[in-house]
């Protein structure tokens, strides 16, 4: 019997020892010709990608409490991590819990941040928010225009809604 799980122990750290020096060797790009060093920062930005994103979902269960004990603190510090890491879901949300709670300035810097991605919701809110703003009515109309170019159904209502208002204001010379 002790032989028997003598063998399963070097078996285990046999192939432990394969996979990881496996993981390694391809991450480096080691075994393939003409890999290029893109090739393992692509591979690095997806694994970060997938790790915010995580990051993000756990931090959602968290709040909603999904197969976890409702948390809203635990929640929203996994959000604020995926969102500090770079995650333009998680910075759009913050973005719009800081709106909500008046915090104009961070709300500002999070949307901005997930409108530097492409990020398509926070490009229409921001644009939603600015074109609001006196002073960035002008940010705000590029911002929602790019947002109905692409399709976004609530940037192109708000648009059809500041051109009325735009007519409304000529007509009666306000």
């Amino acid at each position: 019997m002790k032989k028997v799980l003598t063998c399963m122990t070097n078996f285990r750290f046999v192939f432990f020892t394969v996979v990881f020096s496996g993981m390694i060797l391809m991450m480096s790009g080691c075994g393939k010709t003409g890999t290029s060093s893109k090739t393992v920062e692509e591979t690095a930005e997806m694994i970060e990608s997938q790790s915010t994103q995580d990051l993000y979902e756990r931090g959602l269960h968290y709040v909603k409490g999904e197969g976890v004990p409702r948390d809203m603190e635990k929640g929203a510090q996994l959000i604020r991590e995926a969102a500090e890491l770079g995650h333009a879901k998680s910075q759009h949300l913050l973005g719009t819990i800081c709106l909500v709670e008046g915090n104009e300035e961070e709300a500002i810097q999070w949307l901005r941040m997930a409108v530097y991605q492409k990020y398509l919701p926070a490009i229409s809110m921001l644009g939603g928010y600015l074109v609001g703003k006196r002073g960035y009515e002008a940010e705000g109309l590029v911002l929602l225009s790019r947002a109905a170019e692409q399709g976004d159904k609530d940037a192109e209502s708000l648009l059809k809604q500041y051109e009325e208002m735009e007519r409304q204001k000529a007509l009666f010379g306000y």
